[in-house]
């Protein structure tokens, strides 16, 4: 809960700095593009009172995640912030839109830019702000885990980056009577579209529904070692339901003999310490195994064996277990994403496996390569 709070914190004085610092440099460089006549003034000007907005709308966004689990949406309200996140995205490049207008007619029909040393003096510094508030972005929403402050960061440096094109246009203006106002607007444009397509798509990537990476797998895996007789970690899948609710569900593998009291202690241990070390909160399914019996660990190796000579696709094995007395093998498979016919993949597997061991049926469960 104090984390929770502390994150709720960082991003509201985070949006509130956005706000203010946003609404004034808009308004500076709207004052100034006024002045000028510049289209690129202009749209920097309103891409600065656009970001503004967009902070206010991140921060209603928030707030409305905050809003307490209901019975129809048990999972609380947390994707609310990825959705207000998507919103400040489409707002901006709704923005940037209207400003490729205006600049296809400014270059259809050039209008002349008044331009001075001071105009230019106080554009540059908007330049250094706003790469100052690219720093505090990142840095925050790093300390919140906050996609919207992520995005808000890009926005950021893209700003820095589009003032920097319209004081060198004010530049040539000045100097060599060279007035480039509306393809710097397209140029303006453009490192708009930019970012907010990076945005929408690492945000849509949340929404969907990421892989764990490699180093979240490893951490997962070593927490699951600590706590015998589990071991293992196997089709590890995680949903986000906001930054503050993951779970997941993650398979192990335990040994046959081992009892339910050590079983039920164990995964609550690591239950506990997932949580705390990685803030997802994980169901566990077992598979039991007798792999301390070397027998079945021949079968396991030939099993694998066979199984990569069928098809490339196949990745790894895991839960096998060898039931001696019924004559039974039982395990999953783990495949790639390539792997299309499952069906087909089944039936010539099993019967190459059944030609192996002719004297055991054989039943296995696909898993795609989750994790």
């Amino acid at each position: 809960m104090q984390k929770n709070d502390e994150r709720s914190q960082i991003i509201k004085r985070a949006t509130n700095v956005g706000i203010i610092v946003n609404v004034a440099l808009g308004i500076i460089k709207v004052i100034i593009g006024y002045i000028t006549q510049s289209i690129a003034f202009l749209s920097d000007g309103a891409n600065n009172l656009t970001d503004s907005v967009s902070s206010l709308v991140a921060l209603i966004g928030f707030r409305a995640s905050k809003k307490r689990p209901t019975k129809n949406h048990p999972m609380g309200y947390g994707r609310v912030e990825y959705l207000s996140a998507l919103v400040v995205a489409f707002l901006v490049l709704s923005t940037g839109f209207s400003f490729l207008i205006s600049s296809i007619e400014e270059i259809k029909d050039p209008s002349t830019m008044t331009v001075n040393a001071r105009i230019l003096t106080i554009l540059s510094s908007t330049v250094v702000i706003k790469f100052f508030l690219y720093f505090f972005y990142k840095k925050e929403s790093k300390k919140a885990n906050s996609l919207a402050l992520e995005a808000t960061a890009t926005d950021s440096i893209s700003d820095s980056l589009i003032s920097l094109l319209t004081i060198v246009s004010g530049l040539l203006a000045l100097h060599f009577n060279v007035y480039i106002d509306g393809i710097v607007g397209i140029l303006v444009f453009l490192f708009i579209i930019w970012g907010e397509i990076f945005s929408v798509l690492t945000i849509s990537d949340t929404l969907i529904g990421k892989r764990p990476t490699k180093e979240e797998v490893e951490k997962i895996r070593s927490i699951i070692k600590k706590y015998p007789p589990l071991h293992g970690g196997y089709d590890i899948r995680i949903h986000s339901y906001g930054p503050e609710v993951m779970v997941g569900t993650i398979d192990v593998e335990v040994p046959f003999s081992a009892n339910a009291e050590s079983i039920s202690e164990a995964m609550e241990k690591a239950k506990k310490e997932l949580v705390d070390e990685t803030g997802i909160i994980f169901t566990f399914g077992i598979n039991a195994e007798n792999q301390d019996d070397p027998r079945v660990k021949e079968m396991m190796d030939k099993t694998l064996k066979c199984l990569k000579l069928s098809s490339p696709d196949v990745l790894a094995i895991h839960g096998f277990h060898v039931h001696f007395e019924e004559k039974r093998i039982e395990f999953d498979v783990v495949v790639s994403f390539s792997l299309k016919d499952w069906d087909k993949f089944r039936a010539n597997t099993t019967g190459i496996l059944e030609m192996v061991f002719p004297d055991y049926s054989v039943s296995f469960n696909i898993d795609p390569d989750y994790s």
